[in-house]
């Protein structure tokens, strides 16, 4: 008997194990995929201001310019609101 709880106990040790792994695994896989996350939303914010000053540039339009600063100031706002 003490033979066969000896060999669950080796079996439920190397599970988890092999689940740590997994999860390390995983965990290493998610924050790469953040990172990339992070890298695309601040490159899509780049492309959003560029397209908004190349519409300012292109048209003198000033809507396009007073959207642009609400956008800065909501930004400014949400980083406020997050501290």
């Amino acid at each position: 008997m003490l033979y066969t709880l000896q060999d669950k106990l080796n079996s439920l040790i190397k599970q988890y194990k092999e689940l740590k792994s997994r999860a390390t695994a995983l965990q290493t896989k998610v924050d790469a995929l953040q990172a990339e996350l992070d890298a695309l939303r601040k490159e899509n914010k780049e492309l959003e201001e560029k397209l908004i000053l190349k519409k300012i540039g292109e048209t003198g339009n000033q809507e396009a310019l007073k959207a642009y600063i609400d956008k800065i100031i909501a930004e400014i706002d949400q980083t406020i609101k997050k501290l």
